[in-house]
């Protein structure tokens, strides 16, 4: 039995002993289940899939706009027990959060690199499908050179932190997709 807790139009997981937890009641107040989901990611993705999918698309946006880092820990959570539709799901999350806040994306993995790599994995997934799909993949390749070394000057990496990117950058592989 699902407990929901209504506070001025805000919903609040109780997460105690359920199966599944209903991912279209957590998109009403996302950061007021923040724990939950970090919490119970393997029940959410069992929920319906267009709301896990919105889930996924509003911790994105969050992440992206807010640059705070509880939004990519959550979708870290959800990563590490993704598989089918949400793991494809985690290409174009990758990517977007590559392109559109590549210094937060950036920090957090460097910061977490020793913990677990799915996040890690999945940015690499999603660019090397980039440019797997691109016309010119010898093109695309250098332009994606090209936005990292433009970011190692302008994020001012340390000697840490570039030898961290350019073991990612290695392991872009378009062909894993041929």
């Amino acid at each position: 039995m699902v407990s929901i807790l209504s506070c001025h139009s805000q919903y609040r997981y109780s997460d105690k002993k359920m199966q599944k937890i209903d991912a279209c009641e957590i998109l009403k107040n996302i950061d007021g289940n923040l724990d939950v989901i970090e919490r119970n990611a393997d029940k959410i993705i069992l929920g319906n899939d267009n709301c896990v999918l919105d889930l996924l698309d509003s911790l994105t946006y969050k992440f992206v706009n807010n640059n705070e880092m509880k939004y990519i820990e959550a979708l870290d959570s959800i990563c590490q027990v993704a598989d089918g539709y949400v793991g494809e799901a985690y290409w174009d999350i990758g990517r977007e959060i590559f392109h559109k806040n590549f210094k937060g994306y950036f920090k957090y993995l460097y910061d977490h690199r020793s913990k677990n790599d799915c996040m890690e994995k999945r940015l690499i997934d999603g660019v090397s499908f980039e440019i797997h799909m691109a016309e010119d993949r010898e093109n695309a390749k250098q332009e994606i050179d090209a936005f990292l070394r433009n970011k190692i000057i302008e994020l001012k990496l340390t000697e840490s932190e570039i030898e961290y990117l350019k073991k990612l950058q290695a392991r872009f592989d378009p062909g894993m997709y041929d």
